[in-house]
């Protein structure tokens, strides 16, 4: 019986992974980034423990979560961003290089109107971010259409919030380099959309699709139980807790959606040129730009950066600072939320070619104070952070 339950445990498992070192709020619990909690219209995620949860009874897989995170924390698993990528140039294989990617309300309205091998279907709109726009876009696709029901009236109206400025933000991108692609959105298919005479039942083909992935999900769990559970061969669980490297920094990481990003962008330079000498406010990125004047040199803003573009480093003199990558930041908030002495700002417009260049910014922050026998120490660093408040009773050094 137990393993009756332990398969269908994992069958119910939510359509969302959550990788909990790259969340800022479980990296440093002050922060103040809940943009996922904030954005989920079904009310699956919570935050208990200094850990991210998820409901998979409340969860529709719309990702709209995925899309609202700086860090890329959450990302979908069905389907995962290269299968959604992969659907979507099949089906503008079929429509002449037109994507179009419509909701499950929309669809569900027009059933049998459209042919179904030319359109993407999602739960929600709010599935679709930058990565994937541009994905499409270096790979040929002449335009994408995102189509909406009326989503005023729906329940994951959060979705189409987010899919605003995702369309809004991959614009702006795509005009800064050059591109001639754009993503728009709409409340009606396109007639090229329209379904024309198959020789085949539509609905049908739909249904066997869904028993294939209902069975190819099955197939998968019913692996996993075997292995955890008649192998000892349990996968791999991730450490609660994100510990400090040699560095004296927190691991940094570049997230997948934020390669192909990247990524994109260089193909799109190397076919159209160097982008726009202009300045670009996306939701993507941000400029850290630090006060050394009330700034006390405690680096905690590179210790927790989750991507690294905040990043120490030491002159041969002794002297410290923090440099910033513009290319690296994630827009997350978390240097901010987390500096004791508030000596950070953030600009959310960049210089494009600051992140075509990937220009790095140099902070200087003076001398390391010195603990005993001219090491510097833990002890000395906790007093410059809290203002020298702190007693030592003992000390040894070796």
């Amino acid at each position: 019986m137990s393993d009756v339950l332990n398969f269908l445990a994992r069958l119910e498992a939510a359509p969302l992974a959550v990788e909990q070192r790259r969340c800022v709020r479980v990296r440093n619990r002050n922060a103040k980034c809940m943009r996922c909690l904030e954005s989920c219209a079904g009310g699956c995620i919570g935050y208990e423990d200094n850990e991210i949860t998820v409901d998979p009874t409340k969860c529709i897989g719309c990702g709209t979560c995925a899309t609202v995170c700086p860090t890329d924390a959450i990302h979908p698993k069905k389907p995962t961003d290269a299968e959604l990528a992969q659907q979507c140039l099949d089906a503008a294989r079929a429509n002449s290089g037109r994507v179009v990617i419509a909701c499950k309300n929309m669809l569900d309205r027009a059933d049998g109107l459209y042919d179904r091998s030319k359109v993407v279907r999602v739960p929600c709109l709010g599935r679709v971010d930058e990565s994937l726009v541009l994905h499409l876009a270096v790979c040929g696709a002449q335009s994408i259409r995102l189509v909406r029901d009326a989503c005023d009236e729906c329940a994951h109206k959060k979705g189409y919030v987010a899919c605003q400025h995702v369309c809004a933000s991959a614009n702006e991108l795509l005009e800064a380099w050059n591109a001639p692609q754009r993503v728009s959105t709409s409340q009606k298919l396109p007639g090229s959309v329209r379904a024309r005479e198959l020789g085949y039942d539509q609905s049908r083909r739909a249904f066997f699709a869904t028993v294939r992935e209902g069975t190819a999900d099955a197939a998968s769990a019913a692996v996993d139980t075997v292995c955890e559970d008649k192998l000892g061969m349990a996968p791999p669980k991730e450490d609660r807790f994100v510990h400090v490297d040699s560095r004296g920094t927190l691991p940094h990481e570049v997230s997948q959606r934020r390669k192909t990003i990247i990524g994109a962008l260089d193909v799109l330079e190397s076919r159209y040129g160097a982008p726009l000498d202009t300045m670009i406010d996306t939701r993507l990125w941000g400029e850290v730009l630090i006060n050394t004047d009330e700034c006390r040199g405690c680096r905690m803003c590179a210790t927790f950066c989750p991507t690294g573009a905040n990043f120490k480093f030491q002159t041969k003199s002794g002297s410290v600072g923090v440099k910033h990558r513009v290319l690296q930041c994630a827009n997350c908030r978390l240097c901010l939320d987390i500096c004791p002495d508030k000596a950070l700002q953030l600009s959310e417009e960049v210089f494009a070619r600051d992140i075509s260049d990937g220009v790095t910014e140099r902070y200087l922050m003076g001398a390391l104070q010195s603990g005993l026998d001219g090491h510097d120490t833990m002890a000395s660093s906790m007093r410059r952070l809290f203002n020298d408040n702190v007693s030592v009773s003992s000390y040894t050094t070796n």
